[in-house]
């Protein structure tokens, strides 16, 4: 327990699953971490299409697709992401970042000077409409009277998963205005299918423009700019675009797979749907207020001082529930909790009884406290005993004070089972004895 979880040092994971991780120590454990919501990148069909993608085409598209690096599998990919989102056109990038960084370029060649962003846009937003030379006018201001306007948000926020007025902000749009929704969050997520929040909301309008990462809900890598002819021609024209090497041949074959995945299974959103409304219960059974969403995040706040205690405590209960420091969320630190389509009731469960039980959500951390371990060791008993009620023992030093005749508790490394389900007493690192 002496590793800090800080917002420059991050924990190493292995994926073993769809919804299990392996941390540092070897131990595997229930994720509840991640955006890969339908658990896409550990489909057979998408790993086989990357392996033989590479293996015929290698790793890299080797140079921007303006002079040696275009692919048939880049347009092969802009092509079907057009047609699942019901756009005229779509423009791959490297990434979710550099689709905003486009976007916000594309939108000075459309004659758009000025950004108004949501207050809880996602940095990327913000940071591309900077760069772009975009003029800034507050969210509050409705607007700048006389000049086209560029209107920036998230689809769904990525701190708590609550969903954008995406209709409200197409109605207040004026007839120059353009909208861009950073939807990395509700795309294969929210919508018939998995087409996203504007699909969700039923906004279907030239002045709107899509950007998302492929890496999250679609499980793969790339980003793209989606939208009308004009928004994608104008896109082709930025640096963003001109001057950056898009992701190899073998990713976009891998994106194309998971795209017929998603097309194929569409039982894969409704499991989500399902999950993210279990995820929900099992929060608010820690005693934890949460609004309803059809969305699969979770947040809690965290007030403590001490995240990696909070962050120790549930891995020590099986679970990887990541306490981050982010934009957005609800406190300075917090947990983020998300449900993928895979998971099972059981694992809903392991994460009611593990939230229900973590001393830090209960009262917090300001130091490392001598009763923290206690706390751990106390659920680590009660789950591998099936006990109901509270576990009561004494540490070493507190015996003189309460009776030697009573057993000690040694406590070691606190530690899951192989399968990240709450391990027996003594496998955990917890001895009793005289």
């Amino acid at each position: 327990m002496d590793r800090v979880v800080t917002g420059t040092e991050m924990p190493t994971l292995e994926r073993v699953g769809p919804t299990r991780v392996r941390d540092e120590h070897g131990r595997e454990l229930v994720f509840f971490g991640g955006c890969d919501y339908l658990c896409l990148s550990q489909h057979p069909s998408v790993i086989e299409a990357m392996r033989a993608g590479a293996a015929r085409w290698g790793a890299s598209a080797g140079a921007s697709r303006t002079t040696t690096g275009n692919h048939p599998e880049h347009a092969s990919l802009e092509r079907e992401v057009a047609a699942f989102l019901g756009v005229e056109a779509a423009l791959l990038l490297p990434d979710g970042y550099t689709a905003n960084m486009a976007a916000c370029q594309a939108l000075r060649f459309l004659g758009v000077d000025i950004a108004r962003a949501h207050p809880r846009a996602h940095p990327s937003l913000t940071d591309a409409a900077r760069s772009a030379g975009l003029g800034s006018a507050r969210w509050e201001s409705g607007g700048t009277a006389g000049l086209a306007q560029g209107v920036l948000t998230d689809g769904v926020f990525t701190g708590d998963g609550s969903i954008a007025p995406v209709r409200a902000l197409v109605d207040s749009l004026g007839a120059s205005d353009r909208l861009i929704v950073d939807d990395c969050h509700g795309f294969a997520v929210l919508g018939a299918g998995g087409r996203g929040t504007c699909n969700e909301a039923g906004v279907r309008d030239a002045r709107v423009i899509i950007t998302t990462t492929l890496a999250k809900g679609l499980g793969a890598a790339g980003g793209v700019v989606a939208g009308a002819w004009e928004v994608v021609e104008a896109a082709r024209r930025t640096s963003a675009f001109v001057c950056t090497t898009p992701i190899g041949p073998a990713l976009a074959g891998a994106a194309r797979a998971a795209l017929r995945v998603l097309g194929a299974e569409p039982e894969r959103v409704a499991r989500l749907r399902t999950n993210s409304a279990l995820l929900r219960a099992a929060i608010r059974a820690a005693s934890v207020d949460i609004a309803d969403a059809t969305t699969p995040v979770g947040v809690i706040p965290y007030e403590g001082d001490r995240p990696d205690e909070a962050y120790d405590a549930m891995r020590c209960a099986g679970v990887l529930a990541p306490v981050i420091r982010y934009p957005g969320g609800p406190s300075p630190w917090y947990f983020r909790l998300a449900a993928m389509s895979e998971h099972t009731e059981r694992d809903f469960e392991h994460l009611t009884r593990a939230l229900r039980a973590c001393p830090v959500l209960k009262w917090g951390v300001t130091h490392r406290s001598s009763w923290l371990m206690p706390q751990i060791v106390a659920f680590r008993l009660r789950e591998a005993l099936s006990l109901d009620g509270d576990v009561a023992f004494f540490l070493d030093a507190d015996r003189a004070a309460v009776g030697a005749d009573l057993p000690a508790l040694h406590i070691d490394e606190c530690a899951g089972d192989e399968q990240g389900d709450g391990g027996d007493a003594e496998e955990g690192g917890v001895h009793v004895g005289q």
